[in-house]
């Protein structure tokens, strides 16, 4: 998957749950748990496993099919983790303009670190 169908699926999903937003119940968080869990393990593994078989690069990782950005395990852990914190509601204003404020730098931190990688 290039860059360019990389934001689109993310946006196509952000699209869908903001059209069908999930229920708010613990069957659907356990749910969305277990398969962040299970994309994560999976994640996990393969970048294990990869960086074992990679022995004529001395075993250093190198990002192959299923550990890049653009990869499913990759857009379905953060969906996932995304969903789990979906409903989450703060009153506090000084809690809320602190996460505001992180929300923001870790996003720009993110645009930022494509660069350099």
């Amino acid at each position: 998957m290039n860059y360019v169908s990389w934001f689109m699926v993310i946006y196509l999903i952000g699209a869908y749950i903001r059209d069908f937003p999930p229920k708010r119940t613990i069957s659907n968080k356990f749910y969305f748990l277990a398969v962040f869990v299970v994309s994560l393990t999976w994640l996990s593994t393969s970048t294990f496993q990869q960086s074992l078989k990679n022995t004529e690069n001395n075993s250093i990782f190198l990002s192959w099919h299923y550990n890049d950005y653009g990869a499913w395990p990759v857009v379905v852990c953060s969906a996932m983790l995304f969903l789990l914190m979906f409903d989450i509601t703060c009153k506090n204003k000084g809690v809320r303009a602190v996460l505001k404020t992180l929300g923001n730098a870790t996003f720009a931190a993110y645009l930022i670190s494509y660069i350099f990688d």
